[in-house]
């Protein structure tokens, strides 16, 4: 009998030290997996949609980091529509899922509920597919996912709606009590509208059709003028372009708060009359006023 309750007790303070390991193990794991770290997805992506006559979509997101949680902001602005809502971004190094959280208030409704997958980035060699989820682009041919579709132009975790959020604590449910965090995101927009110049003017002088630009500038202006004669001019030469994207090396606010100095390097391809093409690389630097309801470019000065 003794030797009995001996093996008992043996057999069960085995078992409880297994059971504590294994315990320890799953605290272990579930702390790595709590802070896996996102830096790799860190930055800014754009896709731009366009299709005769006036259909267009562009696509803006930002992911950074707040504390231990990872942020995404989208803004998608098309045909008389802007929607600009916040997102948990959740996943690994190699994929990304992107958790609807909240709209802004100057945001159009939205028909997402709170855990929505928005959509999610996968790496595939040195590509990043897009998996569309509960966000799509407008074009038939574009729904389909698995595709490279938005592409990071740049490692702009500190600008746009992070600046707004950096003295809350974390995301949780205090992200719902942020009500004008678009109101405060300068730069982003600043980004978008040189964004939407540089995918615009492809069309503009492919069709000679100058008011798909007019509204980014000051009715009127010396460079509102300059851009119509160069759009005509490049028309009537028979040169066509397409857009391959640009890269934003930084963004400047000058002593007037309200004014940014922007510079970027735009990649496209020309296409001359006689059927050859070449790819360029230009670099340029524009000046954007911005004072939160007239946003407009007010200069472009090329560099080569």
């Amino acid at each position: 009998m003794k030797t009995r309750k001996k093996s008992i007790f043996g057999l069960t303070t085995v078992i409880l030290t297994v059971s504590i390991l294994m315990l320890g193990c799953t605290q272990n794991e579930k702390s790595k997996t709590k802070y896996i770290s996102l830096d790799d997805w860190v930055g800014s992506y754009q896709f731009y949609e366009f299709c005769q006559p006036n259909i267009s979509m562009m696509f803006n997101i930002n992911i950074f980091q707040l504390k231990d949680d990872y942020i995404a902001y989208l803004s998608i602005d098309g045909f008389q529509a802007s929607t600009k809502i916040i997102a948990k971004v959740v996943g690994n190094q190699e994929k990304i899922y992107l958790i609807y959280e909240l709209r802004f208030t100057n945001s159009d409704k939205v028909s997402f509920e709170k855990g929505d997958i928005l959509l999610s980035f996968s790496k595939q060699n040195d590509e990043m597919l897009t998996h569309w989820g509960v966000v799509e682009p407008a074009l038939i041919e574009n729904k389909v996912s698995g595709k490279v579709y938005l592409v990071k132009y740049g490692l702009n975790n500190n600008i746009g709606c992070s600046e707004a959020l950096k003295p809350k604590e974390s995301l949780g449910l205090e992200l719902a009590h942020i009500p004008n965090l678009g109101e405060k995101a300068d730069r982003f927009y600043v980004e978008q509208i040189v964004g939407n110049y540089e995918r615009l003017l492809i069309h503009a002088i492919n069709d000679n059709d100058f008011s798909l630009i007019k509204n980014l500038f000051i009715p009127d202006s010396n460079t509102y003028k300059s851009q119509e004669q160069f759009v005509a001019e490049q028309y009537s030469m028979g040169i066509k372009h397409n857009f391959s994207r640009i890269y934003l090396e930084g963004i400047e606010q000058v002593e007037n708060k309200n004014t940014y100095i922007v510079h970027a390097t735009v990649y496209f391809e020309t296409i001359i009359p006689d059927k050859t093409s070449t790819s360029k690389e230009v670099k340029r630097i524009y000046t954007v006023i911005d004072n939160g309801e007239i946003r407009k470019i007010i200069n472009i000065q090329t560099l080569n």
